[in-house]
């Protein structure tokens, strides 16, 4: 597959909608990793979601933009779903993930994932 090579002019949308945009962001899900609710699970940054990854991945994906300790504990949440995550977001409520972070992650690993995922189907 080609590269995806989306700015993020055209992402924004889908910023937008996974974050609340930047100010949104930065006032509540900084430092702040979720539950959404349903089947979801622990999710940080832009839409990420831990409950649907694997150590591996999360390692792989974020090992240079969190604090080894901090991802550590994420790690821990990693295949949580449902109401195991909401039990999970708990203990790591308090790590931060960075805007920039986020957005870098978010284009460079989920925009990607995604769009293999769809030409696939």
């Amino acid at each position: 597959m080609s590269s995806i090579n989306l700015t993020l002019q055209e992402l924004a949308p889908i910023i937008d909608w996974e974050t609340g945009g930047k100010s949104y962001y930065e006032n509540h899900y900084k430092s702040a990793p979720i539950w959404p609710e349903g089947a979801s699970g622990v999710t940080i940054g832009c839409g990420y979601d831990l409950g649907y990854n694997s150590k591996n991945d999360i390692q792989k994906d974020w090992g240079s933009h969190i604090k080894s300790k901090d991802l550590s504990r994420l790690l821990d949440t990693a295949g949580k779903t449902g109401e195991s995550a909401h039990a999970a977001v708990k203990s790591v409520r308090d790590i931060v993930v960075k805007w920039d972070d986020s957005i870098q992650v978010f284009k460079d690993v989920t925009v990607p994932k995604f769009v293999k995922y769809t030409l696939a189907t």
